[in-house]
């Protein structure tokens, strides 16, 4: 992997075509939370497996993040609350409702310490190419992905609105 300088505040997000080679979507597998790169795999194996058990154990929300989604939980409905269970389970609904990726590389790392930004690629199985900046951190128990840039924080928001409208509608 490339080691950046720094991390990489202006890269495309949308791209035409993969730049790197991408690890199907066959070959992923749990590999744990040793290195960023295996975070990234076991998530995104996770996801493709319907697995929301491993998810927590590749997460962990940024402090002033986490009092944020916790306060939208907490200001659920109680139904929307029983049918998340908890933030990680609004999480795993957000990640759930993303298209299916076909393949995934990391394509660089710039880690410093147990802090480390990677930029990641995925395709899309309809093709559609995306890469993204991801922050992790090395805890005692390994890596893990850092939640709670706004656009988390807003899609965690949304997702919680979306549940308790749908679930109005379900009322007699």
């Amino acid at each position: 992997l490339a080691r950046l300088p720094q991390t990489e505040a202006n890269f495309p997000a949308v791209l035409d075509a993969p730049t790197v080679p991408l690890l199907p979507a066959a070959d992923w597998a749990n590999v744990g939370n040793a290195s960023p790169a295996a975070v990234m795999q076991t998530l995104n194996w996770a996801m493709a497996k319907h697995d929301a058990n491993v998810i927590p154990s590749l997460i962990a929300w940024d402090a002033d993040a986490k009092a944020k989604v916790e306060a939208f939980f907490a200001a659920a409905p109680e139904a929307v609350r029983q049918k998340f269970g908890s933030i990680d389970g609004v999480l795993y609904a957000m990640l759930s409702g993303l298209p299916p990726i076909a393949g995934f590389a990391v394509v660089s790392q710039n880690i410093q310490g147990n802090e480390d930004t990677l930029i990641e690629q995925h395709q899309y199985q309809d093709g559609r190419v995306r890469q993204n900046q991801v922050t992790l951190h090395q805890f005692d128990d390994g890596w893990r992905i850092v939640f709670g840039d706004e656009k988390t924080l807003r899609g965690f928001d949304a997702t919680l609105k979306f549940a308790a409208v749908a679930n109005a509608g379900q009322q007699p």
